[in-house]
């Protein structure tokens, strides 16, 4: 938005929304890193006390430790949004992907890492993109999704950053977006900034999804 002052779009951080404020995109940490449970708590709490137009939240990558189980994650965010559509029917909820992390390379050095530390950053990505792939197949075709973690897996040249394990491809973040494997970088941030400019733009279609 800087480099490109004609797009209008009012950003204000924080943790109300009144709809006297009028239109905009209001943002707030929601919970607490390594707590998912906290920041899906907080981020029903703001919808139904808001009532936005649209709403949506995200996990971390830290989210994940090595006994997070993926499948309850998922059943449990999808209850949470079963239950918010109860309450604030009129509310649009976009469902975002987890984002991704870089990974250590493959080799004896990564089994020894496994033995050592129990789990490595490769395990870690692999339960990411099991929830990841629940939330697609739950909601990708019926409800508006951005895709976080295609985005980050994308190269430039339209290739995906992965490794394969038990012939399934697990999906990781490109290297040339991060400069410390996890939070994204200049070029990363812009990747993902224009594409989620572009979702919003579209997201009065009931089929738009990233």
């Amino acid at each position: 938005m800087s480099a490109h002052p004609e797009i209008s779009l009012r950003l204000a951080e924080t943790a109300t929304v009144d709809a006297h404020d009028g239109p905009g995109l209001y943002h707030a940490n929601v919970g607490r890193n390594g707590d998912p449970a906290s920041k899906a708590d907080a981020f029903e709490r703001m919808t139904v006390a808001g009532r936005p137009d649209v709403a949506m939240f995200k996990f971390c990558y830290v989210d994940v430790n090595p006994e997070t189980d993926p499948a309850a994650l998922f059943a449990d965010y999808r209850e949470r949004i079963a239950r918010l559509r109860e309450i604030a029917p009129n509310v649009v909820v976009v469902h975002l992907t987890m984002p991704l992390t870089t990974v250590e390379p493959g080799g004896w050095r990564l089994w020894l890492k496994r033995l050592r530390d129990g789990s490595t950053r490769r395990d870690l990505n692999a339960i990411r993109n099991r929830y990841n792939a629940l939330l697609r197949h739950e909601y990708v075709g019926r409800e508006p999704v951005f895709d976080i973690a295609e985005i980050e897996s994308t190269l430039p040249d339209g290739s995906r950053s992965a490794f394969v394990t038990r012939g399934d491809a697990i999906y990781t973040l490109y290297e040339g977006f991060t400069n410390d494997g996890g939070h994204l970088n200049e070029l990363g941030q812009r990747m993902v900034a224009e594409s989620f400019l572009a979702f919003l733009a579209n997201l009065a279609s009931p089929s738009a999804e990233m």
